[in-house]
This record gives structure tokens, sequence and C-alpha cells, in this order.
């Protein structure tokens, strides 16, 4: 097997659905050995037909010096979201 295939697979894998979208959780290991995450974001095109359904895609990554800055970020939003729903 190619190499350079072997960095394209994850090394874990989590996903999830809500209404017309998928969300994905993928780890993956760059030439260097470090681990990244990838999120991924597929949403279903509702005007596209169910035999020839569209979706697009959003991906970002994130490194292992960003995960303490983004996890914050992150969790200071969700309680100003849940103090005001």
């Amino acid at each position: 097997m190619n190499q350079d295939k072997d960095y394209r697979k994850p090394v874990a894998c989590r996903s999830f659905k809500n209404r017309h979208k998928t969300y994905f959780f993928d780890v993956y290991e760059n030439r260097s050995g470090q681990y990244y995450l990838k999120l991924t974001q597929s949403i279903k095109d509702i005007k596209s037909s169910q035999e020839n359904p569209n979706f697009f895609r959003q991906s970002i990554h994130l490194y292992k010096d960003s995960f303490e800055n983004f996890r914050d970020c992150f969790n200071e939003l969700v309680v100003i979201m849940n103090e005001h729903n």
C-alpha cells in the first residue's frame, strides 16, 4: 500500500446526525506523526432529489496546540447559549 494513503486513514472516528446535517469528528496522523482533529459538517441540500442527493461539506483542522483554546471558547459559548434558552 502507498505510504501516503496510510496517513489519510483516520485513527479514530465519531459522528452523529441532526436533521439534514451529519457531523464527523475524525482523528488523523500527519506525516510528522502528530495527531490532529478534523471536524466536518455535511449538509444535505434539501432542494436536491431523493434519487440523486447533493451534499455540501465544510471542515476545520485542529492541532493539539489549539485544543485548549478551542475547548475554552466552545465551553464559554455553550454556557452563554444555555443561559439564554
